[in-house]
C-alpha cells in the first residue's frame, strides 16, 4: 500500500511525463513542410495557392494545415498543376497514447498532425506547339501593347492608375486578375499569345 506522499509523487511524475509528451507531432514535424520543387526544363514560374513563389528549381513552405495547389508554368510549355495533400502523420497515434487529448489538440491546431504529399515535387514540363512567344523586343511597341492593355483594364475597371504603357506592379496585378476572371488561367505571363489574344492585341 503506497503511501499518500508516494502516491503524490507519482502523479506530479505522471503528470510532467504528460505534459513533456504532448505536442509530440508538433515537436518532430512542426506547423509546416518544406517541399523542393523542380522542372524539366527549368526556371519554370511556381504559384502555389495563387501566390507567386519564385521559379523552380525552390523549396517552398507550406502549412500542414490544408490541402494546397501548386501550379508550374512556362512559356511555351503546358502548364502543371500538382495536388498537394495532407494526411495524418504516424506522429499523432503515439502522442494521443502518450500525451492524450491534450497533445493530440495541440497537433490538431498547429496542423503539426499533418504530412504533406508528395513531399518532393519534380515534373517534365510538354512542349506546346500552339504557344508562341510573341515577337515584343521594340520598347515602343512594349509600351504601345502596354497601353492597350491598361486602356481595357481601365474600361472594365480592374485597373485605375495612369495609361502610359508602363508595366508597373499594379498594371502586371490587373493583367492577371482580368486575365484569371475572363479565361481562368493563373499563368502569370503578360506579352504571350494567349494574353495578347485576350487583350485583342495582334
Amino acid at each position: 500500500m503506497l503511501k499518500p506522499e508516494s502516491r503524490k509523487l507519482l502523479l506530479l511524475a505522471g503528470l510532467l511525463c504528460q505534459g513533456l509528451l504532448s505536442g509530440c507531432a508538433t515537436i518532430i514535424n512542426g506547423p509546416t513542410q518544406a517541399i523542393p520543387v523542380a522542372s524539366d526544363p527549368a526556371f519554370a514560374d511556381v504559384v502555389v495557392d495563387g501566390q507567386s513563389m519564385g521559379q523552380t528549381p525552390t523549396d517552398i513552405t507550406l502549412t500542414r494545415k490544408r490541402n494546397h495547389l501548386v501550379i508550374l508554368s512556362k512559356e511555351g510549355y503546358r502548364q502543371k498543376s500538382i495536388a498537394v495533400t495532407r494526411a495524418i502523420g504516424y506522429a499523432v497515434w503515439g502522442n494521443a497514447i502518450a500525451g492524450g487529448l491534450i497533445g493530440w489538440g495541440i497537433d490538431a491546431t498547429s496542423g503539426s498532425q499533418n504530412n504533406l504529399s508528395p513531399d518532393i515535387i519534380s515534373v517534365k514540363l510538354e512542349p506546346q506547339s500552339r504557344v508562341k512567344q510573341a515577337d515584343i523586343t521594340d520598347e515602343n511597341q512594349q509600351r504601345n501593347v502596354v497601353r492597350s492593355m491598361q486602356t481595357t483594364l481601365r474600361d472594365n475597371r480592374y485597373y485605375d492608375g495612369p495609361v502610359d504603357g508602363f508595366l508597373t506592379s499594379q498594371t502586371f496585378a490587373a493583367i492577371l486578375k482580368y486575365k484569371r476572371d475572363q479565361t481562368g488561367s493563373r499563368t502569370p505571363t503578360v506579352f504571350d499569345a494567349e494574353t495578347l489574344g485576350l487583350f485583342k492585341i495582334q
